[in-house]
């Protein structure tokens, strides 16, 4: 959502309209489950030349960003859905303390993602 969003600003054009729609699918199908901060899944696609895209993406930093992309195009409904799954995994998120110490690029994932959720 985060790309999505920023793609848009750049381009300027006109896609308000689906990108309000996507943020509204993707606050619909937060997934409501604990898992580890630290719980990540690599895409393991198949890029140019059968290459393997490794890339990891951290599952709660994304879904952080995500929701503070979409918050502001929802209705309250939404954002109160969103307000409630950000609580819901807070506890999990700060069991966590030694996760920058540990861990210090997951820790930068979770600064960014909150950074933005915070400024928005």
């Amino acid at each position: 959502m985060y790309a999505l969003h920023s793609v848009s600003r750049i381009l300027d054009d006109n896609t308000s309209a689906q990108l309000a729609k996507f943020d509204r699918d993707f606050l619909n199908n937060l997934r409501v489950e604990h898992l580890p901060p630290e719980f990540s899944e690599v895409s393991g696609l198949n890029v140019h030349n059968f290459q393997i895209d490794h890339i990891r993406i951290y599952f709660y930093p994304s879904q952080i960003l995500g929701i503070a992309s979409a918050y502001h195009s929802v209705d309250l409904k939404q954002r109160a859905e969103a307000q409630a799954w950000l609580t819901s995994i807070s506890d999990d998120i700060l069991k966590a303390r030694n996760i920058a110490i540990e861990s210090p690029w997951i820790a930068a994932e979770y600064l960014i993602a909150i950074n933005l959720l915070l400024n928005k």
